[in-house]
């Protein structure tokens, strides 16, 4: 007999898997049994989102003010990438991510935006485009992308020549010059640098 119990939810979402320079961060999002995601208002794909909005957002998960939810975030530095590959690099992180929460696996389904896979012990559902379609994935999404433009405005001062609080690392116009100009720092991803991506 099938079980009815009704299971928390984990979203899961990257962001940075494009720029030229910088960490890939991965979101989760853990929504428990009968939380009404509505409580958020605007929640869609981060990308979508104002910074406005997004900050918002972020912000109720680190006060704990969104009942029912935890959110964890981990990343995986341009050094990993370079060694191990962009895919390999979202793995680790996602696996870190996993474990910070540490779910039980027979009351929890992870739902991941495309691309992107658990362990084989966790129920799953990987779904195409699933930050503008769940919210739990669109939670994660936010969780990520505030959590890396954070990141990259820290390095603003350390970098000067490169503005990175603006560009967070990709491969704007200006950012490109900057590189030819300056060359790459050690948080470039030099596989990206080099192959003009």
């Amino acid at each position: 007999m099938a079980d009815k119990t009704p299971k928390s939810i984990i979203g899961i979402d990257e962001a940075g898997r494009g720029p030229l320079a910088g960490p890939v961060y991965v979101g989760l999002a853990k929504i428990e049994p009968e939380t009404n995601l509505q409580q958020i208002d605007s929640l869609n794909d981060s990308k979508q989102m104002s910074e406005m909005n997004r900050e918002a957002v972020f912000a109720k998960l680190e006060d704990g003010s969104l009942r029912g939810v935890e959110s964890v975030y981990t990343y995986t530095t341009s050094r990993v990438i370079d060694k191990v590959g962009i895919n390999r690099a979202i793995q680790q992180a996602l696996n870190r991510g996993l474990r910070k929460l540490q779910p039980k696996t027979s009351r929890t389904k992870v739902l991941l935006d495309g691309g992107l896979s658990a362990p084989a012990k966790y129920n799953q559902q990987t779904i195409t485009k699933g930050d503008q379609k769940r919210k739990e994935i669109s939670l994660a999404s936010v969780v990520a992308k505030v959590a890396r433009d954070n990141h990259m405005r820290r390095l603003n001062d350390k970098y000067a020549n490169f503005s990175f609080g603006q560009h967070k690392g990709y491969g704007t116009k200006q950012h490109r010059e900057n590189i030819q100009v300056y060359g790459a720092t050690n948080i470039h991803r030099r596989t990206f640098v080099k192959s003009g991506q």
